[in-house]
């Protein structure tokens, strides 16, 4: 029969409930369920010096990454462990050096060291399982560092949690422990976040992911494509770009594509009716990097500080294979290259007016392609010269702050604006000057990118911890 006993330190967040029963069924001597920070950090040695320090292998980050998923057997687990005690040999287990066999041991005064040695004299063999997401652990403050880096990891571990499931129970005997977090605006004029009526489970995660990293956020309803029809758009006064069709799937607009596009429309003529001076404006399918506020700081201050910018990505799907140039004197900015998605923008009182200036109601496409033909950065000439005021300034966050929660055929996936009914044909379109260069460069709006795709896209990601845990957070 499997007795177990578990050590669990007080920086380990087990987020799955199904942790327990999964390590019991492993029936393993000693096994530790793989956490997950924000870098490479995590719970586990794949390789030991022989002075007994750590050391880098590939096999760690391919473990780490999921590269492979199982129960694999390596030098050291801490942290969170599992042991089988009805071992005999599990009596020699020690986080002491005098327990350990007489002139064995000569290395450093570390109990996850010496826990590890310990079994490995006794001959118990360690595991790490990565065979389920199990949860979140903090890495440990260097020397300087204080409590407010601990809280900021809190801060991502609440945010991946509720991407994850979403919402965080508390017990009511708890709730007189934990603070509500202050909200802002992150030093902007307004936060906007689109969201049909009809989702309102996309509204509640983002809700919840608005309080924890305290966030003050107006919903925005968006114009839903469902309600859409050639009557409706053409008391709009919608008309369509002669020529235009999706490069991939070769059809015209869908309603979810022109309600996604008046979405933004609405949110830039109310910064213009406002005078809202700088804006971010969400979509309600995206997750949160780690250290988001302290990063959407770091990219405002060097944005105001050098000048000349009318919108800057914080996410998108970057399609250019060329490096696109740092934005001098910054280390956190980039000119952005073609791109889709709108997943969140910061965009100023300026770039709205361009934006409306050039009556894109008239000529529509999809927002996502307007904005580049706007920077003039579009691979379809033909769609760039029925645009005449080509002067947005575009840059982008580097690394990206958000990234999608949901890739086509991730298990949740939902497209409103790919999946609805495309516009009908008493709208007349003359599609006579497709550029197959355009086609040949976007491929589907809402593919999945491989990790390694993603990871050597963001080459403006020059921490290789962050680039790692970006992957392995892709691949959950």
């Amino acid at each position: 029969m499997y007795s177990a006993r578990q050590f669990l330190d007080a920086d380990v967040f087990l987020t799955n409930p199904k942790t327990l029963t999964k390590l019991v069924s492993l029936s393993l001597p000693i096994v530790a369920p793989m956490l997950l920070s924000d870098g490479l950090y995590s719970n586990f040695w794949c390789g030991m010096t022989p002075d007994y320090y750590y050391e880098r292998t590939e096999e760690y980050k391919e473990i780490l990454n999921y590269g492979k998923t199982g129960e694999f057997t390596v030098p050291m687990v801490h942290s969170a462990v599992m042991v089988n005690i009805n071992l005999l040999e599990a009596k020699n287990l020690a986080f002491e050096t005098k327990r350990l066999p007489p002139g064995r041991y000569g290395g450093p005064q570390d109990d996850i060291i010496i826990f590890a040695m310990s079994a490995n004299y006794s001959g118990i063999p360690m595991a790490i399982s990565n065979s389920l997401l199990y949860g979140y652990i903090l890495m440990p403050l260097e020397q300087g560092e204080t409590v407010e880096k601990d809280y900021e990891q809190l801060t991502n571990v609440k945010v991946y949690a509720v991407n994850e499931y979403g919402s965080l129970g508390l017990k009511d005997d708890l709730r007189g422990y934990v603070a509500e977090v202050p909200k802002d605006k992150l030093s902007l004029s307004h936060i906007y976040m689109i969201n049909l009526e009809r989702r309102p489970e996309r509204r509640l995660k983002m809700v919840n992911n608005f309080d924890a990293l305290g966030l003050q956020v107006e919903y925005f309803p968006a114009v839903d494509g469902k309600k859409l029809n050639d009557d409706v758009l053409r008391e709009i006064g919608v008309e369509f770009l002669p020529g235009y069709t999706d490069p991939y799937h070769k059809r015209p607009m869908t309603m979810g594509e022109i309600g996604c596009f008046l979405s933004h429309y609405y949110i830039w003529e109310r910064m213009v009716e406002l005078g809202q001076e700088e804006v971010l404006v969400l979509e309600d399918d995206i997750r949160f990097e780690p250290y988001f506020k302290r990063r959407v700081y770091q990219v405002l201050n060097d944005a105001r500080r050098i000048g000349g910018w009318d919108l800057i990505y914080f996410g998108r799907k970057r399609l250019q294979e060329d490096d696109e140039k740092w934005i001098e004197g910054s280390d956190a900015l980039v000119q952005a290259g073609y791109s889709y998605w709108t997943l969140g923008y910061l965009i100023n009182l300026q770039g709205a007016k361009k934006l409306l200036a050039e009556n894109p109601l008239k000529k529509l496409v999809p927002v996502d392609e307007y904005i580049p033909i706007m920077f003039n950065n579009h691979p379809n000439e033909t769609w760039l010269n029925q645009f005449h005021n080509r002067n947005l300034v575009a840059w982008s966050a580097a690394p990206l702050l958000l990234y999608p929660t949901h890739y086509t055929g991730d298990d949740g996936y939902i497209s409103d604006t790919e999946d609805s009914a495309q516009i009908d044909k008493v709208i007349k379109l003359t599609n006579d000057t497709l550029d197959s260069s355009a086609a040949e460069k976007k491929g589907d709006k809402e593919q999945l990118m491989s990790s390694k795709v993603l990871v050597e896209s963001a080459v403006n990601a020059r921490n290789e911890d962050e680039l790692d845990a970006k992957n392995r957070r892709i691949e959950l």
